[in-house]
């Protein structure tokens, strides 16, 4: 049911709208900035996001990324993706950072679950660092595939 917009103003007059992240026009970082007051890519050397998302009066920033092994690299990713939810936005604001595949699997199979004091795995690490971040920002999300069709659904 969401349209893929343009423009700017496209955006701002639908209810259900999709928009891609760009290097310049209408959806770089410096028009989000200026256009939603929300800074993106401070702390990633100006790595733009993927999507911008309006849902009726709430818009989300999305980046996704699927890794479906471990390592430095994917641990990297991961890390970017947390520095997103660690923003704060303004109330009908939205940061998400989509995670899928088996390192999602890896990181998300620790909810609920009692993370031990010592000897955490990477994984273990991520999750309280990722759990903590969205406790402290409770308009940003941290999703699969299926978290993200729920998110919209």
């Amino acid at each position: 049911n969401f349209i893929k917009v343009k423009t700017i103003e496209d955006f701002n007059k639908n209810n259900k709208c999709v928009a891609k992240f760009s290097r310049s026009g209408d959806f770089s970082n410096k028009n989000i900035k200026a256009n939603f007051k929300i800074s993106i890519g401070r702390k990633t050397q100006g790595k733009k996001l993927d999507l911008i998302i309006r849902n009726k009066k709430d818009v989300y920033f999305l980046e996704a990324k699927h890794l479906n092994t471990g390592g430095g690299e994917q641990s990297k990713q991961v890390l970017e993706l947390i520095e997103i939810i660690k923003e704060k936005p303004l109330a009908s604001y939205h940061l998400v950072a989509f995670l899928d595949g088996i390192h999602s699997n890896n990181i998300l199979k620790f909810e609920g679950k009692i993370i031990r004091k010592q000897m955490k795995t990477k994984e273990e690490i991520q999750y309280v660092d990722i759990k903590k971040n969205l406790i402290k920002n409770k308009n940003n999300y941290w999703v699969n595939t299926a978290g993200l069709n729920k998110l919209f659904s």
